[in-house]
């Protein structure tokens, strides 16, 4: 359930009014355990994933995450299956290896 504060304030002679929502969530859901990926969820393909950073001399996790702009907890989450890779690490991954889509990713079918 959201809670809402909206403190009015002087700010430089101003009066700004701002609006903070904070959201709190159940604690079952910060503690569930990680699940598949929903069906057409894109997926790190490790082993096309592996063979290409290791050629570009990345044989690290901590080499890949340095390259493509992320921590190398990421890294090591995806390649685990853990964690899922959203649009933003997807596009930091086919820039920094210069590569398409389809070499280190695949969407999961039906």
């Amino acid at each position: 359930m959201p809670i809402n504060a909206t403190p009015g304030f002087l700010r430089s002679g101003d009066l700004r009014r701002r609006t903070h929502v904070r959201t709190l969530t159940h604690v079952s859901e910060r503690t569930a355990t990680p699940q598949a990926p929903p069906t057409g969820a894109v997926q790190l393909r490790v082993a096309e994933f592996d063979r290409i950073t290791e050629k570009l001399g990345l044989s690290n996790d901590t080499e890949r995450a340095k390259a493509i702009g992320v921590s190398h907890t990421t890294i090591s989450r995806l390649r685990s299956g853990k964690l899922r890779p959203g649009g933003k690490f997807i596009a930091l991954t086919l820039t920094a290896l210069n590569v398409r889509f389809e070499d280190v990713f695949e969407r999961r079918a039906a």
